[in-house]
């Protein structure tokens, strides 16, 4: 039952509907309080689902605060590296990032990146995109320095799994600017940054977003 007013809720997010789709969740919460399952993880997953909301109405405080409640409730009920804390981690590391807290938004995200390679291995393709984030965040903190430590060999890694493009050029251009901004490394930065750009094109529609952040750093950052 959670599982179903959690699709419907996103479904109305979607489509703009955030009122309707709050109230789905109300009605799931209420469903769970009447079965005997207030403090469970399925509760845990309605709260994410909320903070997800939240945060696509720029309500960074509330979504922060339902998404931290579920991840301190995972914590309890299930241990501080239950797999089933990962999502939840990044959806709290990625609204952090949203309303300007960096230095939170990494430290969620190091909590789940830790409990994907504990669940996975060091080699998981999943970690990539979480360690693109865990990179542009370190930068956005002032830590640039410790973003290139981060993404050189998730960048390796990702290249070597033929992993897709539109995550080859995120991590490439993340790193060009960590490396920019560290070490003054500017032919090799500005070189990522155009093998971003031609990693990006054959994106399409998809990309486009990323390749235009791409094209504006390469403006903004002459040799």
């Amino acid at each position: 039952m959670p599982d179903s007013f959690r699709n419907l809720a996103t479904t109305l997010s979607r489509a703009g509907r955030h009122d309707q789709a709050l109230a789905a969740l109300d009605d799931a919460t209420a469903a769970l309080v009447l079965s005997g399952k207030p403090d469970s993880p399925d509760a845990a997953g309605l709260l994410v689902t909320r903070g997800g909301i939240l945060r696509e109405r720029g309500d960074f405080a509330g979504a922060r605060a339902a998404v931290r409640t579920a991840v301190e409730r995972l914590d309890r009920l299930l241990g501080p590296a239950h797999p089933m804390l990962i999502d939840p981690l990044l959806t709290l590391a990625d609204i952090e990032g949203m309303a300007g807290q960096h230095d939170a938004a990494v430290a969620a995200a190091r909590r789940a990146e830790a409990i994907l390679v504990a669940t996975h291995g060091a080699g998981d393709a999943n970690l990539a995109p979480v360690r693109a984030f865990l990179g542009q965040m370190l930068v956005a903190s002032g830590r640039p320095a410790d973003a290139v430590v981060v993404l050189e060999p998730a960048l390796a890694r990702w290249l070597a799994s033929g992993g897709s493009p539109l995550i080859t050029g995120q991590i490439q251009l993340t790193l060009a600017d960590a490396l920019w901004q560290a070490r003054g490394e500017r032919a090799r930065a500005r070189g990522l940054a155009e093998d971003a750009a031609a990693s990006l094109r054959p994106t399409g529609a998809a990309g486009a977003a990323e390749l235009a952040k791409v094209e504006a750093w390469l403006a903004a950052h002459a040799r």
